[in-house]
């Protein structure tokens, strides 16, 4: 299959009415050379309100020329509304913008060039600077970059051990097909309804590598991350812990995978359980940790609560998901098999 060379948009939203508008307007006043094709998608990922009619609305008023188009997505989960939007998009660069990006005019641009100019870069991030709808919390900075917020690399290049997170990424469309091809099947929904399970990024990020495709950072791709003030709360910030934490087990599997490349089933069962354990002793080595975060949290000058909160999530759905672990860890390599 031919894919067209330009970069489609993909906004996933789920009850979006009152974000979108000021996410689509910063892409109607994208500045883009013209021999640049692109396009934007809505994928509706079973939402509740009027996002579909606002969006069409919003466009219709726009003036501008860009296609667009509204999908609909009816099973709940961001990885789903992704994948719906890579197969109804034209082009070889997906860019997820989640429904409170704003992208400076010369993002989508940018982003078209710098994937063209390394044809090794599988997934590219940004920067992503905070607007915030009230004065930021004490805490905010410290945790700013669970709100996807910051640079992903000291400087621009080839990210070596992090990962790219999803808000403003740019997705080879080609390679993406290429892992699909060859088995790869995510096994986190990602972000559901109001659940904040996450990961997916990281996931898609960390079977890119498998492939041989690089991750990529470049300070010139700038966004604005709107956040509301119910977002800025400190039990937003605990929820947010406790969703990466349920979220864990794909980077645990690949951590393992990187780190020993010849694991048999049997070894990776071992290792696996001693990860549990270690998680268990990380949550117990702090008694006064623990105790505030079961007795006190919902005061926010106790930072701990956060990785305390964090951490016991992931032991228990490590623990939940161990037989689920092995097999999909088996995939996994699988799947690595396939791609060599």
């Amino acid at each position: 299959m031919q894919i067209r060379k330009g970069v489609s948009v993909v906004i996933c939203c789920y009850n979006s009415e009152r974000r979108l508008p000021e996410t689509l307007q910063h892409l109607f006043q994208q500045k883009i050379s013209s021999d640049i094709e692109w396009e934007i998608i809505i994928v509706d990922n079973a939402s509740k309100d009027n996002t579909r009619r606002v969006a069409y609305d919003l466009y219709k008023v726009s003036g501008v020329a860009v296609p667009f188009s509204v999908i609909s997505e009816i099973k709940p989960g961001l990885n789903y509304a992704r994948e719906a939007g890579l197969h109804a998009s034209q082009y070889e660069y997906l860019l997820w913008v989640d429904d409170d990006n704003w992208l400076v005019n010369d993002y989508v641009m940018n982003a078209f060039r710098i994937m063209e100019s390394n044809l090794s870069i599988g997934m590219l991030g940004g920067v992503g600077e905070p607007v915030l709808e009230v004065k930021p919390p004490s805490w905010f900075d410290s945790f700013s970059i669970v709100y996807a917020l910051g640079k992903q690399a000291p400087h621009s290049g080839e990210i070596l051990n992090g990962y790219v997170y999803g808000a403003g990424a740019t997705i080879r469309k080609s390679a993406w097909i290429k892992l699909i091809e060859a088995g790869f099947k995510s096994i986190l929904t990602d972000r559901k309804g109001a659940s904040l399970a996450s990961g997916g990024d990281v996931e898609l990020g960390d079977t890119m590598r498998l492939a041989g495709y690089k991750l990529w950072f470049d300070e010139r791709l700038l966004f604005k991350h709107y956040l509301p003030k119910d977002r800025l709360s400190w039990n937003y910030l605990i929820r947010l812990a406790k969703g990466t934490g349920e979220s864990g087990l794909s980077a645990a599997i690949f951590y393992f995978i990187n780190r020993h490349p010849y694991l048999s089933v049997s070894k990776f069962r071992y290792l696996y359980d001693r990860r549990v354990l270690w998680l268990f002793t990380q949550i117990i080595k702090s008694p006064i940790a623990l105790f505030r975060y079961f007795f006190f949290q919902e005061e926010e000058k106790y930072p701990s609560t956060f990785y305390v909160a964090r951490t016991i999530a992931l032991f228990t759905s490590s623990l939940k998901q161990r037989s689920f672990a092995v097999q999909a860890f088996k995939d996994i390599c699988r799947l690595k098999q396939s791609l060599r």
